[in-house]
């Protein structure tokens, strides 16, 4: 959600463009390598089997993914990443177990946790700097020290789409604006805490020579975290990972059906969809 704005990252070959573009919630798929590989092209399913597709996976299995589109992913065993997702996601309770409201079974809404915490919130219609469409999505950011932009322009569409009775049957009701929020407030309380949080402080050393040690950031800990975050927030039974897919559906359909059909082949459970759409210009179908 911030600049996941996890955002689908771009994915180029030798020859063409990757139609993946730029995504949802976040810093991992902004600073993440390029990777090279024959451009796909998966069919256009129904959003319902989209849907259905991204909010059965579980929350360490979208960690494994974030993991293979890390930069250093490659340098951890199975065992290491399973363990250091779960860490993650105890840090993110940890934080949002300071914003639960006493004596309920909730939390406290993301714009009072964004009031508390002094942040500025903007809801302008698009970002300034981005373009949008297939090849550039960009959905939320937070802006150091203290801003935090949600863009509407996505947040109507996915409303829209949203409200179809067959997708509220899936994904519940779903305040997209307050999910993207609640994601970025977590970046916010890593800057704010980056001396001590594990998403910050956690290194991966990568070679030593002797007394020298090189050390590397694990950027794709700071995705996992937020989105467990926004999870508890917004008391959600699937990982918000589903609308880095989802929003980016209501733009290009064909490219988040590449992505969908990528990260359930890379996890081992894709299945050839029963259901196709002819590519047409309407997400709604």
């Amino acid at each position: 959600m911030s600049k996941l704005g996890n955002r689908l990252i771009e994915e180029i070959d030798k020859n063409a463009q990757n139609p993946f573009g730029k995504g949802l919630m976040g810093k991992l798929f902004e600073k993440q390598k390029t990777m090279y590989f024959q451009k796909p092209k998966y069919p256009i399913i129904p959003v319902e089997d989209l849907a259905k597709g991204m909010v059965e996976l579980s929350e360490e299995q979208w960690g494994i993914y974030a993991f293979h589109r890390d930069p250093i992913g490659e340098r951890f065993s199975e065992e290491e990443k399973l363990t250091l997702i779960r860490k993650a996601m105890e840090c993110a309770d940890r934080y949002a177990e300071q914003c639960r409201v006493k004596d309920i079974k909730g939390y406290q809404s993301p714009v009072l946790i964004a009031k508390n915490l002094g942040a500025k919130v903007f809801y302008p219609k698009m970002p300034k700097t981005s373009g949008y469409g297939g090849n550039s999505v960009l959905f939320a950011q937070f802006i150091s020290p203290n801003s935090i932009e949600v863009y509407t322009d996505c947040t109507d569409k996915a409303e829209e789409l949203f409200s179809k009775p067959s997708l509220k049957s899936i994904l519940g009701t779903v305040d997209i604006r307050n999910v993207l929020l609640s994601h970025e407030l977590f970046h916010m309380f890593e800057e704010r805490d980056a001396k001590t949080i594990f998403t910050e402080t956690e290194r991966k050393v990568l070679f030593e020579l002797g007394p020298i040690k090189n050390k590397s950031k694990i950027i794709c800990l700071g995705e996992i975290a937020a989105m467990h975050f926004a999870k508890n927030i917004m008391q959600l039974d699937y990982s918000p990972y589903a609308f880095d897919i989802l929003l980016s559906y209501v733009y290009d359909k064909q490219s988040a059906c590449n992505l969908f059909a990528q990260i359930r082949k890379y996890l081992g459970v894709y299945e050839e969809p029963e259901n196709v759409y002819k590519l047409t210009n309407k997400y709604d179908e």
